[in-house]
């Protein structure tokens, strides 16, 4: 970038609210780490996101310095680099539980690439369909579009990460009704997906014994239905649903050591990760989730504000990718914490350990940024927006 772009910034208008509330949730969430892992073989674990998340808020700032457009004219590229690395997950990729979904770099240690695709898809529909806006509704136009999602989102299917894969889709069309697109391919796309849907759960019940035996998501969504017919599968969100409400209004305090205490006693599986909301639940309490909650949806309202005001369709779209990301990790990951949707594999964003999820939340906040510096310029006196 040259020197005379960054002098065209409005540094002025740098959305620093974001950084800073991003950074705030990232502290917390170092905290509930430390306490989730506290007397256990992972007790050095908040170190590394602490270390995580320094390079992560460089990597925003960096990020928040180059111009959005340039992703725009390298867009066919972004979808290459994509593909190319889920490809080479499910060709190379490191088995935990009977998925591949890891690879591990030289000085690095293991990576989920799934993780940093979710923000390239973004950055890729972003440009896009940006690119396509006065065309955006012709079937050529959309057949390109849906053709080109569907490659990479097969081959995260193939992981298998369902969840991430559901997560991409609510992604898109979050994306692509932002973009504008007839209500007719939205209709005529429901009417595929809702019966699509109504035919997947029965034959899921109907073939039930054959499919238990040979995948571990149908064991998961079974044990949400029948959850005593699968309790060794269950427990995992019954012991979180349980240490949530036993924190009560203000919690029990972080580091509690109170006997009582589900975490305590090694009742919560995966409680730096996909179940760190329990923790928050019960040491925090009502107030402490409800703060982050609040924190959270602040977060997400600030950045539609960014895309509302962004120049042009491809800053809107890749400032409502970016919320809708952080918006649907949350839900998902909570509601699975809440037993209210089949056990997912889904971080919370900024509070879960896991050093792919953070970085590329602070990348995704990078761009954004710069779409900050960029805003429209009917709005360039208006110094009372953030």
């Amino acid at each position: 970038m040259s020197l005379k772009r960054l002098r065209d910034y409005r540094i002025w208008d740098y959305p620093v609210i974001l950084l800073l509330l991003a950074a705030g949730l990232s502290v917390v969430g170092v905290l509930v780490i430390r306490s989730a892992t506290i007397g256990t073989a992972d007790a050095d674990l908040y170190q590394r996101q602490i270390m995580g998340l320094s390079i992560s808020a460089g990597m925003a700032v960096i990020f928040s310095l180059v111009d959005y457009h340039l992703y725009k004219k390298l867009f066919p590229v972004i979808w290459v680099v994509i593909v190319a690395i889920l490809a080479y997950v499910l060709i190379a990729g490191v088995v935990r539980g009977g998925a591949r979904r890891w690879i591990i770099l030289p000085a690095i240690g293991q990576i989920q690439p799934s993780e940093f695709c979710k923000i390239m898809l973004v950055v890729f529909w972003a440009s896009l369909m940006s690119v396509l806006e006065r065309d955006i509704n012709k079937a050529w136009a959309v057949g390109i579009i849906v053709g080109t999602t569907a490659v990479p989102l097969f081959l995260i299917f193939r992981e298998p990460d369902i969840s991430t894969t559901i997560v991409c889709v609510l992604l898109f069309a979050a994306m692509i009704y932002t973009a504008k697109i007839s209500y007719k391919w939205i209709l005529g796309v429901l009417g595929v997906i809702v019966p699509a849907a109504g035919a997947f759960f029965w034959y899921l019940f109907a073939n039930e014994q054959e499919l238990v035996e040979k995948h571990y998501w149908a064991r998961r969504i079974l044990a949400f239905f029948r959850p005593q017919q699968y309790a060794d599968l269950y427990y995992q969100q019954e012991n979180s649903m349980m240490a949530i409400g036993s924190g009560g209004l203000a919690g029990k305090g972080l580091y509690t050591t109170t006997f009582e205490s589900v975490k305590n006693g090694n009742f919560l599986s995966e409680a730096q990760t996909d179940f760190v909301f329990a923790v928050v639940g019960e040491e925090l309490g009502f107030l402490g989730a409800a703060g982050i909650l609040c924190g959270v949806l602040l977060f997400i309202i600030l950045c539609l504000n960014v895309g509302r005001r962004a120049p042009d369709m491809c800053g809107r779209l890749l400032c409502t990718g970016y919320a809708a990301l952080i918006g649907f990790q949350t839900i998902v990951n909570i509601s699975v914490a809440t037993g209210m949707m089949p056990n997912t594999g889904i971080p919370l964003p900024f509070i879960s350990f896991g050093t792919s999820s953070l970085l590329s939340a602070f990348v995704g906040l990078g761009i954004v940024l710069n779409v900050g510096l960029q805003r429209k310029k009917k709005e360039k006196d208006d110094w009372r927006v953030v």
